[in-house]
């Protein structure tokens, strides 16, 4: 089975294609992963994901009808970004009967951490307003777990929580702390996550982004109606 996975909840935005045993089996399917082919851009001006994928698909040698699958990284991260990655996981569904799968960045980062250092480490999100999307995890031998789950976080409390010790991560985290590791969500990895998850699938339209801020809004005043005289 092909899957495509997306991630541009960063600046650095990337899709990749990836070939493995079926999604729809039960339990979560084992087997090898294989990276067919991976596309990078640098900012969102240069990122046209369309163009991104045509140029996967053709480095890797496959027609987009042999995609049978989507995982979207989910953030948080940047709003706009995931909404592209979502819409275009919304449209493909419409016109093609691929299965869809949302993947948290966090989970990402954390994977991506734990496959090159061991102990505990602190995933730190520009979530602006001087907040950050906080979660700390300790990676060991066997993997990785959540010692504290994603919250939204003040600067004071985050710097606070990395005072106890880890490894700060993100990718923007030497803005705020110059000793931590520069990390962004990989779409590989994200493609290699949705495996994992195996039939936990969702229609594409149920995808939603990782956004921890309550929507507050004003509703806009009913027109005025101007009297005829």
């Amino acid at each position: 089975m092909k899957i495509l996975a997306v991630d541009f909840s960063t600046n650095l935005r990337t899709i990749a294609l990836l070939e493995g045993p079926s999604l729809a089996t039960t339990p979560a399917p084992g087997g090898e992963i294989h990276l067919l082919a991976e596309q990078h851009a640098s900012s969102p001006q240069a990122a046209c994901a369309l163009d991104m994928i045509d140029a996967a698909l053709a480095a890797a040698k496959v027609e987009r009808e042999a995609v049978e699958g989507l995982a979207i990284g989910l953030g948080p991260g940047s709003y706009t970004g995931i909404r592209i990655a979502i819409a275009l996981a919304q449209g493909w569904q419409l016109a093609r009967p691929v299965i869809t799968l949302g993947i948290s960045g966090m989970d990402c980062l954390a994977t991506q951490y734990a496959a090159q250092a061991r102990g505990r480490f602190w995933v730190a999100l520009d979530a602006q307003r001087g907040d950050f999307y906080l979660a700390g995890g300790e990676a060991t031998d066997s993997g990785w777990t959540w010692h504290t789950p994603l919250h939204l976080a003040s600067g004071e409390e985050t710097r606070a929580q990395l005072d106890t010790g880890g490894v700060p991560i993100g990718p923007e985290i030497q803005r705020w702390f110059p000793h931590g590791l520069i990390l962004h969500p990989q779409a590989s990895t994200i493609g290699r996550l949705a495996w994992k998850l195996g039939p936990m699938m969702v229609p594409a339209n149920e995808l939603e982004p990782i956004y921890l801020r309550e929507i507050s809004y004003a509703k806009a005043p009913p027109p005025r109606q101007i009297p005829v005289a």
